[in-house]
């Protein structure tokens, strides 16, 4: 499985972003805007906006720090 970053317009006119782990791209693609249409909000993602992360070391990103 890989992990993948999907940015998205939220509720609020600030940047959202959610963590899909799927077998793919397009399957991550699919995924999130599956659970988007389920809470709401849903949208077309683009793929520009997915982007695979590296899970060969340990490390913390933050996502979003809530400094808008």
């Amino acid at each position: 499985m890989n992990v993948y970053t999907v940015e998205f317009d939220g509720y609020y006119p600030v940047g959202a972003v959610a963590l899909v782990v799927a077998e793919d791209i397009d399957t991550a693609k699919i995924m999130v805007e599956k659970e988007l249409a389920n809470i709401g909000i849903p949208q077309d993602v683009l793929v520009k906006d997915i982007k695979e992360q590296d899970t060969s070391t340990s490390r913390v990103d933050i996502l979003l720090n809530g400094d808008y």
